[in-house]
């Protein structure tokens, strides 16, 4: 079976890692495709590795379709992204003006100053029927003439596309082209706020591969897609952690890499991005000061070592302090090759505890067996930061401990490191089980996501057999 895969940014492949896998270990071919401007020039290594391993695997790149058609496209779309940012009566603003930015960005700057200042977005959103004009436009327009071709000359069976809800989204084109040709779609999701910070998603796939209830819902009410289209798989992004083939960078190598003092004791504070906690570049200090004060005579002394966001280290540049130790990647990307992994799992697995805002990183703790505080400051409280959904959902899972001080962060770090646990086991397995794996702990959601791929290719063939 023939699969195409078109995705985004080279930078995400270890998001859906696990459903690429898959497909090739049932022998299917796949041609994975990605956009080259949010992506790098070249592959990177662990693609051209896994290129060359696996003969069934080609890559490349999106067509380029930079024209007026696609501006239309794009305008249209990140629109009604905003109609539905209006609509929601949860979420937080934040994501209502970032989406007015995009859209005003796909104008000339004069002419974009020009709709700010009328409102432009706000007054037409208001108007009912522009939206439903929006779609029925998207949908007039016909496919792009490159990516038919393109699609064609491959021949699958089955598109996937993914991420389809983050802004001027050229992987949509291939989703249109392939309802076009009638050629069954799939979008799986790939992250955990995909569905509820991102934009819209324009056309319906014949299966929307979600990880749980609760994406479920969010894809029924906010996108409008029918239970019927949609399956449960879990999370790609998490099986990482259930079938793990790298250990730990062992201690003393870890030290030399991040510049830590040998067997220096430390928390680990992992960074956000900027859209959730802004600057917090001084949070790790006013940290390394409350576990002074609170723990030192108990435990003696705590570094606070500092692994960033990888779009946010910025935030932590200027920080001259002998306590907190900041590691700098300098780079925006996800640890996806087996020594990055390696390196990841020895922050994890050496630190105390783990303390931070809201990140990815936090949840990744919590499955590998870390005990997780998040802070609850004054300053984040009715933010993005503690308002948006899918973070919602994250806090009352109850897999971090909710901390609304610093001094409580300290207070809870020595009763960690003197033997106590301050995040209930059960709640970090309900998690797993609601949240992460629901079809099972021991299914893999790469596996299912590949059956649900190639099934329905399978069973779209054979309807087309038979007619």
């Amino acid at each position: 079976m023939k699969v195409l895969f078109a995705t985004r940014s080279t930078g995400h492949f270890s998001l859906y890692e696990s459903i690429v896998e898959e497909l090739l270990q049932d022998d299917n071919e796949v041609r994975l495709l990605f956009d080259r401007e949010w992506s790098e020039e070249e592959f990177p290594d662990t693609l051209v590795k896994l290129d060359t391993l696996e003969h069934r695997l080609e890559l490349g790149w999106l067509k380029p379709t930079a024209n007026l058609k696609t501006l239309c496209e794009y305008v249209l779309r990140e629109f009604r992204s905003y109609v539905s940012y209006q609509r929601r009566s949860t979420g937080h603003n934040y994501y209502l003006q970032r989406q007015q930015r995009y859209l005003t960005r796909l104008f000339p700057r004069n002419i974009g100053r020009v709709l700010k200042l009328l409102h432009t977005w706000d007054v037409a959103a208001r108007v009912a029927p522009l939206n439903g004009l929006a779609k029925l436009a998207d949908r007039a327009i016909p496919p792009h003439r490159a990516i038919l071709s393109d699609i064609k000359a491959y021949d699958p069976d089955v598109v996937v596309v993914t991420p389809a809800t983050l802004r001027y989204a050229a992987e949509i084109g291939y989703l249109k082209a392939a309802r076009h040709l009638n050629i069954p779609t799939v979008i799986p999701v790939f992250s955990w706020d995909n569905l509820t910070t991102k934009g819209l998603i324009p056309f319906t796939p014949d299966r929307l591969l979600v990880w749980n209830k609760s994406q479920r819902s969010e894809a029924q009410k906010i996108h409008g897609i029918k239970r019927s289209n949609i399956e449960i798989i879990g999370s790609p992004l998490f099986d990482k952690w259930f079938d793990r083939k790298v250990e730990p960078l062992d201690r003393r190598e870890f030290e030399s890499a991040v510049g830590l003092g040998r067997n220096a004791r430390f928390v680990l504070y992992m960074g956000s991005s900027a859209n959730i906690a802004g600057d917090e570049g001084r949070v790790p200090v006013d940290l390394a000061n409350a576990i002074r004060t609170q723990s030192e005579a108990l435990t003696g002394e705590v570094m606070v070592l500092v692994r960033p966001h990888p779009a946010n280290e910025g935030t932590f540049q200027d920080i001259q302090d002998p306590r907190v130790v900041v590691w700098l990647r300098g780079e925006n990307k996800l640890p996806d090759t087996p020594a990055e992994f390696a390196l990841y799992l020895a922050f994890l697995e050496y630190a105390e505890c783990v303390v931070g805002i809201n990140t990815t990183g936090m949840v990744d703790a919590a499955i590998y067996g870390q005990q997780v505080i998040t802070l609850d400051l004054p300053r984040y409280r009715g933010s993005n930061a503690r308002e948006a959904d899918h973070i919602k959902i994250i806090a009352d899972s109850r897999i971090f401990f909710d901390a609304q001080s610093l001094e409580e962060v300290a207070d809870k770090i020595t009763e960690k490191m003197t033997g106590n646990r301050i995040v209930p086991e059960k709640c970090v397995e309900d998690f797993i089980t609601m949240y992460v794996r629901p079809r099972g702990r021991h299914l893999r959601a790469g596996r299912l996501a590949a059956e649900e791929i190639t099934g329905l290719a399978r069973s779209t063939n054979q309807r087309v057999s038979h007619s």
